[in-house]
């Protein structure tokens, strides 16, 4: 996918543009897992479409609450487990999710975060 889309919603919802989101929304964006719930009793899905995820996303939540934990910039690129987590990305490559007061890391990369969606449900809980 050309990112000039995606990118245009980041910036006109006052997002900071960065190498690994522009990267990852040109590997993944539109695409969508199937997988378990959360607690693992039924099927879900992520997907992971950029625009969605910013429109759906409250970035001063962002700025305000989960940038200061792990202290690096954030940007909205999916939504999973019922639409109810926020995918993000980090400048270093992370994944996270986010929903409310609650965040946590789901993979120290791309691959780790997909395997972890997929198969683990092991995430790193920061703030609950």
């Amino acid at each position: 996918m050309a990112p000039q889309a995606a990118i245009l919603a980041w910036e006109q919802d006052g997002y900071t543009v960065f190498p690994a989101g522009v990267h990852f929304i040109q590997s993944f964006h539109g695409i969508a897992l199937s997988h378990r719930s959360w607690n693992g009793d039924a099927d879900d899905e992520s997907c992971f479409d950029a625009i969605q995820a910013t429109r759906g996303f409250d970035r001063l939540w962002a700025l305000e609450v989960y940038q200061p934990l792990i202290g690096q910039k954030l940007l909205p690129v999916g939504q999973g487990y019922a639409r109810h987590l926020s995918y993000l990305i980090a400048e270093d490559g992370a994944v996270y999710a986010g929903y409310d007061g609650f965040f946590c890391r789901i993979g120290a990369d791309v691959v780790a975060a997909l395997e972890n969606i997929i198969f683990n449900r092991d995430f790193l809980i920061l703030q609950h």
